[in-house]
């Protein structure tokens, strides 16, 4: 998979939009965590630390075009109500109790 994601990247780096919102969704869905180190059966393949690194090398790869900086400032913002949703829940559900 790391060899489809740099294909991905390649074509975000030219303003390719599907590509774009390829890699967005790959960080939305953590589709590039790993979970465990020792996992070798890892569908990104590769080593752990290249795993570890996919993230930040997508994330530098959607902010080099407008376009891909627009998709990724986006999806932060959604990341960003999320979490403040989470957390807002958490309180409701201890002032209830």
């Amino acid at each position: 998979m790391t060899k489809l994601v740099g294909a991905c990247q390649l074509l975000a780096l030219r303003d390719h939009s599907s590509a774009q919102e390829t890699l967005c969704l790959m960080l939305e869905w953590n589709l590039l965590e790993v979970a465990d180190e020792n996992n070798s059966s890892h569908p990104c393949g590769g080593s752990a630390e290249e795993r570890n690194s996919l993230p930040l090398q997508i994330a530098t790869t959607l902010q080099s075009t407008e376009s891909g900086r627009r998709l990724y400032f986006e999806l932060c913002d959604r990341q960003l109500h999320l979490k403040e949703l989470v957390i807002l829940n958490i309180l409701i559900k201890k002032k209830l109790n």
